[in-house]
């Protein structure tokens, strides 16, 4: 009989998740799909996240200890990794969802993040910062929001580029019952 792996005999991988933490993740195979999903509540559970992907097909679920709604889901095959892709902007619990795969996310630099602002339009009056918050919060982390609601738009401020291009993959979702415009702000600058 063949020798059972411990965890031992798992080889593992670091990823920075905030400044100032790190999360070491067992690789258990090559041949898996791992996918980031953010935009949960720091409390949610792998019984949960079961349940929500049980359409996916099998897949094994880690959710670092300092989560902050973020967790990893390991699939078996490509079609199922596709197919969580496919809930990526969907919301729970109000929360906008962001589903990515991790071999897609950018290279972890030394150099400080700087700040990439996005243009937020079609913003009806009323729109309250509080709301833009949570509409973006699958997202990542936003630096500042600055509104201008008379014009009906606004520029949220995310600490780093990722983010930014994250948030722009929201473009036509609704926000109080209206389809918002959404570009990062540079791109907006070569149009």
């Amino acid at each position: 009989m063949g020798k059972e792996k411990s965890s031992k005999d798992v080889p593992s991988k670091k990823r920075k998740i905030s400044e100032d933490s790190e999360l070491v993740i067992p690789v258990t195979d090559q041949n898996t799909y791992e996918v980031i999903a953010s935009g949960f509540p720091d409390s949610i559970s792998a019984e949960r996240i079961k349940k929500l992907f049980k359409s996916c097909g099998d897949f094994s679920v880690s959710i670092p200890n300092e989560s902050k709604g973020v967790v990893f889901i390991k699939f078996p095959t490509e079609k199922a990794a596709k197919k969580a892709l496919k809930l990526s902007g969907g919301t729970y619990k109000d929360k906008t969802l962001f589903i990515n795969l991790t071999k897609d996310l950018p290279n972890v630099t030394k150099e400080k993040p700087k700040p990439t602002p996005v243009f937020v339009g079609n913003l009806k009056i009323g729109t309250t910062e509080e709301q833009l918050r949570s509409f973006f919060s699958g997202a990542g982390n936003i630096k500042s929001i600055r509104m201008n609601l008379e014009k009906g738009f606004a520029h949220v401020d995310f600490t780093n580029r990722y983010a930014a291009e994250v948030a722009e993959k929201l473009v036509g979702g609704k926000l109080n019952g209206q389809k918002i415009k959404i570009e990062i702000a540079d791109k907006k600058q070569k149009n």
